[in-house]
């Protein structure tokens, strides 16, 4: 199952948008950001795909720009005070851990 939310984050004295979906792929919840404002979008081609990990967003593909993860880490701190994403993240927390005891 996917989901999908957007954002709102800054940077560089400039709000860009997001669309977040997720979807739980081999036991982890894997985050895919598109940037809707163009001009950063060709920034984090490559590097867009997160998982939540031991409560925690981690880029899957590591990256040598600055840049380019300082985008990473305002997406990945956006998202962990994002109401929506704790919602979603409550329900995939709640639907992968159902029966453990």
């Amino acid at each position: 199952m996917s989901e999908m939310i957007s954002i709102e984050f800054n940077h560089q004295h400039q709000v860009y948008h997001a669309l977040i979906r997720c979807t739980s792929i081999d036991g982890l919840l894997q985050v895919r950001v598109t940037v809707m404002n163009g001009d950063i979008e060709p920034m984090l081609s490559g590097h867009h795909i997160f998982v939540l990990d031991g409560g925690q967003l981690i880029p899957v593909r590591e990256c040598q720009q600055a840049n380019t993860r300082e985008i990473q880490q305002k997406i990945m701190a956006t998202l962990e005070c994002s109401s929506d994403f704790a919602a979603l993240y409550g329900q995939y927390f709640t639907e992968t851990h159902s029966g453990e005891g």
